[in-house]
Order: C-alpha cells, then structure tokens, then sequence
C-alpha cells in the first residue's frame, strides 16, 4: 500500500496529541515534513547548525546537495542543494525543542534519540513512532508510513497553486510527471469537465445572420 496524504484534521490530531505530551522531536518532525516536503532521510540529517544560527531559529532550512537523494550519485550534478523558508510557527516549535536538547552542539542531530545519542533515530523509528501516535489518535493506518509527510506537502501545495510545475519546483523533482504520480486525481471534476466540454461542442453558438432591407 502506498502512502497518502493526511487530511487537515489528522495533521492537527497528530499535532495535538504531540504538544499535550511534550513530545517536541516528533511534533517538530511532523510540521517540517507537511511544510518543506523533505523525504524521510532528508529529515532525519538536520543537525543543531541547520536549525540555529547562534541567535534564533534559522528563517530558511538549507541542506546540502550532498545530503538529498541522488546528491553523491553519478547523476549529483543535477542535484542541487534545498533552500526551504521556514513559517513561524514551525520556527517556534523548533525553538522549543531545541531548548530541550541543547543548541551547543553544532553537530547534533536535531530527530534524534535515546539509543542514538548525538545521531539521528533510525527510518524506523520514526515510523514506529508516527505509526503509533496515529494509531492512539483514531487516525486510520491505511497507507501511514514517514512518507506521508511529503505526499501530504505535495497535495497541499498543488491545491493551493494548481500549478504542476511550481509544484515540481517545490518538491525538488527533475521530472514534473514524478510530481504528477503523487498527486491525488479528482475523477469527478474530471468527468465533470469532459461533459461540460462535450456539451459545448455538441452545442454550437447560435450564428448570426445578416438580413439586407432595402
């Protein structure tokens, strides 16, 4: 089963229930992924430096070339490296929750855990963790894994702009027919634009005819 996108409603269930148990790290890691469309992996490599400049949170989210898919490939030269801006009140979440692991170490991964130390959690420990708090949120399983984030941000994006190829531009894809297969298709609009079409061809306007008096 393929990912999906969550809906409005999920996404402040699982903010919800993130902030009434303090958990920043996860409520951090659902909010970035929603408004930056970053992959699970990409994610999981912020580090202190990214996030902090010394004085406040960070107003974009950089990360190296190196650090996206396909960035130390044959093909990295096609790859460019992601600057991302940050809204506020995800830079608010993110400054809570530095303020719990410290901002002192540059190094530091900022998703990480008490078996990774200074690292990053594991791919599956996030989906461990978000496969739970959805499951204690009423929220069904079907399709929720880490990468509903990033079909969640492409979705939201594309609705609101309807534009395929600064949709493109957002996600980070080479090819816009990548960006196309995560999006969900309305069938009905659709079908109701095929016969709105065809009506109008089956339907001519009326011709206006030039009467000569005289």
């Amino acid at each position: 089963m393929s990912a999906r996108a969550f809906t409005d409603e999920e996404i402040n269930l699982l903010d919800r229930h993130f902030g009434e148990r303090n958990c920043t790290r996860d409520r951090l890691l659902l909010l970035l992924g929603v408004t930056t469309g970053l992959r699970i992996h990409e994610l999981l490599s912020v580090t202190v430096a990214d996030l902090w400049n010394g004085t406040e949170v960070v107003r974009d989210l950089c990360i190296q070339r190196a650090r996206l898919k396909g960035g130390c490939s044959l093909k990295r030269r096609a790859v460019r490296g992601r600057r991302i801006p940050l809204a506020d009140n995800v830079r608010e979440i993110a400054a809570d929750h530095l303020a719990m692991i410290g901002m002192f170490e540059p190094t530091r991964a900022v998703f990480g855990s008490r078996q990774s130390g200074a690292g990053a959690m594991t791919l599956f420990q996030a989906y461990r963790r978000l496969r739970q708090a959805c499951g204690a949120c009423g929220i069904d399983l079907v399709g929720v894994s880490t990468h509903c984030y990033r079909k969640t941000f492409c979705q939201a994006f594309y609705n609101r702009t309807k534009d395929l190829l600064l949709t493109q531009v957002a996600m980070g894809h080479a090819n816009p027919l990548t960006t196309a297969v995560y999006l969900r298709v309305d069938q009905g609009r659709a079908d109701q634009i095929i016969r709105e079409l065809a009506g109008r061809l089956g339907n001519p306007a009326p011709v206006a005819v030039l009467t000569v008096t005289g």
